[in-house]
């Protein structure tokens, strides 16, 4: 199985944390860092769980195991 490498990018706007997955154009939100990377998590499930098996999600929370969390202030 071909494994893929997701990048969370995450940024603050008035109050909310927005996240993004550029390389699957999937966006989440929440009221805290860890509320916009966990909403983004369930999107990306979600992604992959709509195409009816055509994309494998296997192993998919390996991709948040590093437990680096980078915030960049724009």
């Amino acid at each position: 199985m071909e494994r893929m490498t997701c990048n969370a990018i995450v940024w603050q706007e008035n109050g909310v944390y927005f996240s993004e997955c550029a390389e699957l154009g999937i966006t989440g939100y929440g009221f805290s860092v860890s509320d916009a990377v966990e909403d983004l998590k369930r999107a990306i499930k979600e992604y992959f769980a709509d195409d009816g098996g055509k994309r494998a999600a296997d192993g998919f929370d390996e991709m948040f195991t590093d437990g680096q969390t980078r915030f960049f202030k724009a």
